[in-house]
């Protein structure tokens, strides 16, 4: 996604991708993803998003043809696998 000048910068968040050699922003005002946005918010590719999708451990929403997935749904994602992988690293819990 380019960025567009009718929107103020902090509309716009960078995303970081590893796959890319160019810096990918991602709009902060919209509440659907495409399959392409929602992995590079994740860092993973599309056919991991794909599997995660086959497993429903994220929902979409099909408009016509295009599969959309909700970025508050995306960031929960996130965050729920952010707590699950600091709790296994860290050794308190582990006792």
């Amino acid at each position: 996604m380019v960025r567009d000048k009718r929107y103020p910068p902090h509309f716009y968040r960078l995303v970081p991708n590893a796959l890319a050699h160019r810096p990918y922003y991602a709009r902060m005002d919209t509440l659907l993803l495409s399959k392409q946005e929602a992995a590079r918010m994740l860092g993973i590719s599309i056919r991991g998003l794909e599997q995660l999708i086959c497993n429903q451990e994220i929902r979409i929403r099909r408009i016509g043809r295009r599969v959309l997935i909700a970025r508050s749904i995306v960031e929960s994602f996130a965050k729920a696998q952010n707590s699950v992988n600091s709790s296994e690293t860290d050794p308190k819990e582990r006792r």
